[in-house]
């Protein structure tokens, strides 16, 4: 996209702004000191956490109107807005030489109307995509801490919190799993019978043939299961 069509974006948005509130743009005006709507086309995303900031991103390089007190008086983690409804961090980066901080915290609730709100000033698709894709690495992130990777497809669809009658359950989703308890190889997705190895007394992870294939780069069940419940 030209900087002559963000720049128009800009534009609109600056109108937008004038006749509709959004309570994110209002918040990052406030703590920049510069307009909600040209701050908001420079803001990176750099992070999702669930609970808490990641260690590689240090205390002091956050913005302070992001730490605060929530209704019960505990302390806790504000939204650019200044409010306390943060459920999921969502940290992103703002290169301002002559501010004291690096990144934003936001709320997830935020994006979202930022989102609606976009849809509301015309066209401004760039942002709108821009913030389209923010929220979409969110709840793909989000689902990580709520699920365990499956053995076989690689994604997230298998609830921790959830005791399984089958064992093969905990480790392959419902799409890897086919009739009579049989699971899909992790290499070449053949659906074949879920057993433990004779030698380890692990879970088989490959069909006959790519066990047999020495083409095949195999990996342990420890190694997968360490690779799969990361976030555990």
């Amino acid at each position: 996209m030209s900087k002559e069509d963000i720049q128009q974006e800009i534009n609109i948005l600056a109108e937008a702004s004038t006749k509709l509130y959004n309570r994110l743009l209002w918040g990052l005006e406030k703590i920049t000191n510069v307009k909600g709507y040209l701050v908001l086309p420079d803001l990176e995303y750099v992070k999702y956490s669930e609970n808490d900031i990641p260690i590689d991103i240090l205390t002091h390089d956050i913005c302070k109107e992001n730490f605060g007190t929530n209704d019960q008086g505990e302390d806790t983690y504000l939204c650019a807005c200044g409010k306390p409804h943060i459920k999921k961090l969502s940290i992103v980066k703002y290169d301002n030489p002559k501010l004291d901080f690096k990144y934003i915290i936001l709320g997830t609730e935020c994006i979202k109307t930022t989102i609606d709100f976009l849809h509301k000033t015309g066209e401004i698709h760039h942002l709108k995509t821009k913030l389209l894709c923010w929220y979409s690495n969110i709840m793909s992130e989000s689902k990580k801490y709520k699920n365990n990777a499956c053995f076989s497809c690689g994604e997230y669809n298998i609830p921790k919190k959830t005791d399984y009658k089958k064992e093969y359950k905990k480790y392959w989703c419902k799409k890897c799993v086919g009739l009579g308890g049989k699971v899909k190889c992790i290499s070449c997705g053949k659906l074949r019978f879920y057993m433990d190895s004779p030698t380890t007394k692990q879970p088989m992870l490959y069909c006959r043939d790519c066990f047999y294939n020495h083409n095949v780069d195999k990996i342990s069940f420890t190694q997968k299961k360490r690779e799969c419940l990361a976030l555990s």
